[in-house]
């Protein structure tokens, strides 16, 4: 506040960074500079405050290519969601007049906005893409936005297509540990096998995320699930399991169980 009151004008001004985002992009804890993805508890006051001084809600930036938005970033932010702020912050942002793309909406999970991309035929409308459907897929995927995915499932969404953001639908909601969907895409009959950028199937993408991601999430029903549809366990993952000292011993244990009945 005492910031803006002396300099009011830095409610406007932009990075000189390569992406020039505006001083509300950096609500979404997402871009390029890794040290600022932070997402502080009172990060919903701070975007109030800065649309209160004038911040352009609808600013766009050249990161990640160009046309991000500051409600595009934040839906597509993991930072916020960890947070538990995510969905707060998206409203805020919705609320002084951002607008959603096909695929912020569906990472958002705002299925009533999703489908006013669609024609009464099921066809996407010229203010989408093919593309844009895909990417809205994995990203509701990647957040566990289950009616979201169902639909465009039912309106071109492929299970296997990546969309160059590194994974399958599956890999990303088995990363989220978002059992719902993920027992919906095997259900539609996903690839477990298939492997992402990194060269990991769908059950090793689940282990990374096990072992980096929020450690509140419980990941056994999702190697359950995957197990269970048939995923294959490679050698050495009892090793693996054992070596992974960042997560409780008990955790790591009801694990190892699951495994092991599935042939570890």
């Amino acid at each position: 506040k005492r910031l803006l009151r002396d300099s009011p004008e830095l409610v406007h001004m932009r990075s000189q960074r390569t992406h020039q985002a505006p001083l509300l992009h950096y609500v979404a804890a997402n871009g390029i500079e890794d040290f600022r993805q932070k997402t502080p508890e009172n990060i919903v006051d701070i975007a109030k405050l800065l649309l209160d001084a004038g911040a352009d809600v609808n600013a766009d930036s050249k990161a990640y290519g160009g046309g991000c938005t500051a409600v595009g970033l934040v839906a597509t932010s993991v930072h916020p969601e960890r947070a538990n702020v995510q969905e707060a912050l998206i409203q805020v942002l919705l609320d002084r007049g951002a607008r959603l793309d096909l695929e912020t909406a569906a990472g958002a999970g705002k299925l009533d906005i999703v489908k006013t991309f669609f024609r009464e035929d099921g066809r996407v409308k010229q203010t989408a893409s093919k593309g844009q459907v895909q990417r809205g897929f994995l990203r509701a995927c990647m957040y566990g936005r289950q009616e979201v995915v169902a639909f465009l499932l039912e309106h071109g969404a492929d299970l296997r297509d990546q969309a160059c953001m590194g994974g399958t639908g599956l890999h990303w909601a088995a990363g989220g540990a978002h059992l719902g969907v993920v027992q919906l895409l095997i259900e539609r009959g996903a690839p477990l096998e298939e492997v992402n950028q990194w060269g990991g199937t769908v059950l090793e993408h689940a282990g990374w995320a096990f072992t980096t991601g929020d450690p509140e999430k419980d990941y056994l029903p999702i190697f359950e699930a995957l197990l269970a549809a048939g995923a294959k366990v490679q050698d050495g993952w009892l090793a693996w399991l054992d070596r992974q000292s960042g997560r409780p011993a008990s955790m790591r244990a009801r694990i190892a169980e699951v495994l092991r009945r599935y042939g570890a």
